[in-house]
């Protein structure tokens, strides 16, 4: 900043504090010194459709190198909240494996997901952006009153068929806005109209909703723990709900917000008649298009901060935090 210039104000405060730096570490520490105590966190997240949490950290990394600063200094954690690069960073963190399966996509295409096995394959690892992510379509295909979620019940389907007994699924960067109901679908539920058909896939046809019928749901469900992994706190409905924060990114008009929002409300109605089950109020509930709610009813889960899970994989972020010099983090988009 001294270099490119500011103002004489800003550059006498600069100057002040550079100079009491600079004579604190000579006090406290040899040159040498310096560098075996000199810790630097790296901790970004990712930066949306620009570069993964990974990237990030490799570009930091390598500019401080250049700076001088010695390898021993540099700690990096690449960081995710449960949204995209949830699946690379716990893997990352903790080993295990990751395997890709075909499921299908937000329009109903197969596309190749990947997920993750930890724990020597008890705990499985899915980030629902893989089967359903915004990356996934172009801007001028992206419909969130007709993308669905069925991919992601199919990877669920596929980690149950292969005898986990956890998953843990990352919910963000989604293009959908079905509240579950496409993933719920895949795993044997059925969402009826009025004529006792069912609905078409997407968060529009939530308007005709009349019925669900679990008789066919797959009962595993009932003793895996289920855990979503949340990186917003938004409710699925309302004006901080799912179609009105998250649905103009997803592709929806201001009309066709409004729409998703009141189909939404109408399916929470639905199941709270029919399952006892209240799901407007959830904190979360309206991460990944609804999905987050779509999880807790159909398949008992918790919603927990990916960031906490994250923090909790590495298992050593307090102390690293508690011992660093300098951390460096950020996230959102390089545009």
């Amino acid at each position: 900043i001294l270099k490119r210039g500011c103002s004489s104000f800003l550059r006498y405060i600069l100057q002040a504090v550079y100079a009491k730096y600079k004579q604190l570490c000579c006090i406290l520490f040899s040159e040498k010194e310096r560098d075996t105590y000199m810790k630097i966190l790296i901790a970004p997240d990712s930066f949306k459709e620009c570069l993964s949490a990974f990237a990030v950290t490799e570009a930091l990394s390598v500019g401080l190198r250049r700076s001088g600063v010695p390898d021993s200094s540099l700690l990096c954690r690449p960081l995710a909240d449960g949204g995209e690069g949830f699946l690379d960073v716990l893997h990352h963190a903790l080993g295990g494996e990751i395997d890709t399966v075909c499921v299908s996509g937000p329009m109903g295409n197969p596309v190749s997901a990947r997920y993750g096995l930890l724990d020597s394959g008890r705990t499985a690892v899915i980030e629902m952006a893989e089967a359903a992510g915004v990356h996934l379509l172009p801007v001028e295909g992206r419909n969130p009153g007709v993308t669905t979620t069925r991919g992601v019940g199919e990877l669920i389907k596929h980690v149950l068929d292969l005898g986990v007994q956890r998953i843990l699924v990352g919910l963000g960067g989604s293009v959908t806005n079905d509240g579950g109901t496409g993933m719920a679908a895949a795993l044997g539920a059925c969402f009826k109209d009025a004529d006792g058909k069912p609905l078409a896939p997407g968060g529009a046809a939530l308007h005709h909703l009349v019925e669900v019928d679990l008789s066919g749901f797959d009962k595993r469900l009932q003793t895996v723990e289920v855990v979503g992994a949340c990186d917003v706190l938004n409710t699925l409905c309302g004006d901080k709900g799912a179609s009105f924060v998250y649905g103009p990114q997803k592709g929806a008009s201001p009309k066709e917000v409004q729409q998703l929002d009141e189909a939404l409300y109408h399916y929470a109605a639905v199941v709270k008649k029919q399952m006892g089950v209240e799901v407007l109020s959830l904190a979360g509930g309206g991460a990944a298009g609804g999905l987050a709610a779509g999880l807790a009813l159909f398949a008992g889960a918790t919603l927990r901060s990916g960031a906490e899970l994250v923090f909790e994989a590495y298992g050593d972020m307090e102390e690293s935090i508690g011992s660093a010099s300098i951390i460096i983090s950020g996230e959102g988009a390089v545009d």
